[in-house]
């Protein structure tokens, strides 16, 4: 199970959820998650991190990353993280 999660926003359509996983080739994978905010008008939160966890709660953190220059979403603003794993 990949999961990826938005700093510590809980709802707002930033929590928590599964990502898509792809082949990009030999020992290559990329985890895609789409993530759309649905709060109201007023509210903005901006993205400053992002992980990756093997449950869709609990479990264990895989992954986390700090984004450089984070952006800050308002209601029907859309982010996307893709996690490329390569493996050797």
């Amino acid at each position: 199970m990949q999961v990826i999660r938005l700093s510590r926003i809980a709802g707002q359509g930033l929590e928590r959820a599964l990502g898509t996983a792809s082949s990009g080739g030999a020992g290559q994978i990329t985890i895609s998650k789409t993530f759309t905010m649905t709060s109201d008008q007023n509210q903005t939160f901006t993205i400053n991190k992002a992980g990756l966890f093997n449950a869709s709660s609990g479990g264990t953190l895989v992954a986390v990353a700090l984004i450089n220059n984070p952006p800050t979403l308002q209601a029907g603003d859309s982010i996307i993280i893709n996690w490329q794993i390569n493996i050797n």
